[in-house]
This record gives structure tokens, C-alpha cells and sequence, in this order.
């Protein structure tokens, strides 16, 4: 996917997520965080079937990776990484397997997740 949004027009464009996503990413867009962080930008990687979406997130705090998704019809975040995680922290937050792009260390080595 690769598409980075900055406002909520750009947000509104983006016609390859659910409708509850964009109101979830024109929560985060521009707005301070609780700890007075701003997101300037959220980039969408890669969207699975299964209600996850993988991006990376902007902000005047520091950029990280982020797996979004869906508990109780509500998007939140799933996991917060700087670097490749272990596969296993994706799994015990059950983030399904087949993402394009997102990458875990298993046993030292970067794979596809």
C-alpha cells in the first residue's frame, strides 16, 4: 500500500482501509498525545483481511512501526516497535500471519511474518 496521509482530507482518500480506520487514524493525525506528543504523519504499509493494519506513525517525539486492530469494534494499537520484534511477541498478541511487510526477528534472523 505505501500511502502516507498528513491531514484529514489525505486521511478520507485512502479508499483501502474500513471506514472505522480513518476515523481512528483522524484521531491521531495532528492531534497532541497524553504525553505531549503530536503524530504529523501515519504511513499505511499493508492492510490484512483479519481487521490488522501495519504502518509506521510521525510524530515530534520519534517515528515508530505500529500494528493496529480491532478489539470490542474499536481500533487501538496491537504493538509499538522501533526495531524488527520477535515473532513471538506478534503472535502472542495475535496478529495474523501474512502481512506484507512486516518482518520479526526469529532466533536472531529477520523474516516475513
Amino acid at each position: 500500500m505505501g500511502v502516507t496521509v498528513t491531514s484529514a482530507a489525505e486521511i478520507d482518500a485512502v479508499a483501502a482501509v474500513p471506514d472505522s480506520f480513518r476515523t481512528f487514524l483522524r484521531s491521531r493525525v495532528g492531534v497532541e498525545d497524553e504525553a505531549g506528543c503530536t503524530v504529523t504523519s501515519i504511513t499505511i504499509k499493508a492492510s490484512h483481511a483479519d481487521g490488522y493494519v501495519f504502518g509506521a506513525e510521525d510524530s515530534d517525539c520519534g517515528d515508530s512501526q505500529v500494528v493496529w486492530g480491532i478489539t470490542e469494534n474499536q481500533w487501538h494499537y496491537v504493538v509499538v516497535f522501533l526495531e524488527p520484534m520477535p515473532c513471538s511477541d506478534l503472535t502472542q498478541n495475535s496478529v495474523p500471519t501474512g502481512t506484507p511487510g512486516l518482518r520479526c526477528t526469529d532466533n536472531g534472523e529477520a523474516r516475513d511474518y
